[in-house]
């Protein structure tokens, strides 16, 4: 129905509103959004509500996160390159200090590492 990054940002609206997930296939503070809450993240993400033709009931509404991963890999994965950017950032420019750039130098290998990955 939605891409991941859809989803991600009807989850941020949610959030916005007060609505949360709990790390546990459920929502924070069992506060659960209602139908209209849940349209009204939608429009906040920037996609319209009306191309939802049936909405989940409350009582869905419950079991919408059961199955809900986090998508761990991707944050190392955006985390790292961003790591290497800055060391060869720092490299270009020679600037740090030896502690830093040696520490520096350990996470854009273990970037490069995860370059080789599947």
């Amino acid at each position: 129905m939605f891409t991941r990054s859809q989803a991600r940002d009807i989850s941020a609206a949610l959030a916005s509103l007060g609505y949360r997930h709990d790390g546990f296939g459920g929502w924070a503070d069992d506060r659960i959004p209602s139908q209209r809450d849940l349209s009204l993240a939608v429009g906040y993400a920037g996609l319209d509500p009306m191309r939802i033709r049936v909405w989940p009931s409350e009582r869905e509404m419950t079991d919408v996160l059961r199955n809900v991963t986090v998508a761990a890999d991707e944050y190392v994965w955006e985390a790292a390159d961003g790591l290497k950017r800055f060391y060869d950032t720092l490299a270009e420019r020679g600037g740090g200090d030896g502690v830093h750039r040696r520490g520096l130098r350990v996470a854009a290998t273990v970037t490069l590492d995860a370059e080789r990955l599947p």
